[in-house]
């Protein structure tokens, strides 16, 4: 019961962490592994948790990415915290994230790392351990980070630090409301009304824009209203942002 406990307050006591005051990075439970071969480090820029987030590797990063974007999650810590695996051996999750008052742990491995015996005991452990407690372990690979979602990721984020005032946002889905749209064209319209050219990421990640999810972002993307269901069904595959999210 201690041990659960001891579990549960170190998952908490991740996200009290804040930004190092001198390189702005909210440093996990263990220095970034540089120097591996084939393993490159990141530190991903989060406007949604105000510092820096330690990433190992290009699928971490995208995951990032995934959580940043990711309406319903609030916050989310890299290397989170660490406990007892098999054989006595320490483990550090890749990531937590927190949704409100609920907490859940993911971890981030290229699919041919799970046919590895000492990876699938690893991830046993962590999952009964949080199990125990009632916190859910989500296991990502490569494919639910890949192409085409990868690529309108990352054209959304430059919506992300943009400010769009509610009267405003409203005079631009009003146009959207009449008829679909294209991405250029909306652009075009915010430009007018003296706004940054990506506001329309940024309506889009608000999730009162729909868009086609299996075709790349462009400035011909067409767009619908979030509340206009005609636009939604009547192009194959359309959707908004939170159908990009991942599977947890």
């Amino acid at each position: 019961m201690n041990t659960q406990q001891g579990l549960a307050r170190r998952i908490h006591k991740a996200f009290d962490k804040k930004p190092d005051p001198e390189s702005g990075i909210i440093q996990g439970v263990r220095p970034l592994r540089q120097g591996q071969p084939h393993l490159r480090t990141f530190i991903f820029p989060s406007l949604k948790n105000r510092g820096g987030i330690p990433c190992e590797g290009g699928l971490e990063k995208e995951a990032a990415l995934c959580f940043e974007l990711d309406p319903t999650i609030d916050e989310y810590r890299g290397q989170p915290f660490k406990m007892e695996g098999p054989k006595g051996a320490p483990i550090v999750p890749d990531f937590a994230i927190r949704r409100g008052h609920f907490y859940a742990v993911v971890d981030v491995k290229p699919k041919g790392q799970l046919q590895r015996q000492s990876v699938v005991e690893r991830m046993r452990c962590i999952r009964q351990a949080l199990g125990a407690i009632g916190i859910p372990h989500y296991l990502i690979t490569e494919q639910e980070l890949q192409q085409p979602w990868l690529q309108i990721r990352r054209r959304l984020r430059r919506g992300q630090g943009v400010k769009v005032p509610k009267s405003t946002a409203h005079r631009l889905l009003e146009r959207v409301r009449l008829a679909p749209t294209t991405v250029a064209e909306l652009r075009r319209q915010a430009i007018e009304i003296g706004l940054s050219p990506f506001a329309v990421e940024k309506l889009a990640l608000l999730g009162r824009l729909t868009f086609p999810i299996n075709a790349p972002w462009r400035e011909t993307t067409p767009l619908g209203g979030i509340d206009h269901e005609q636009n939604r069904i009547a192009t194959a595959n359309w959707g908004s942002v939170h159908d990009l999210r991942l599977p947890l």
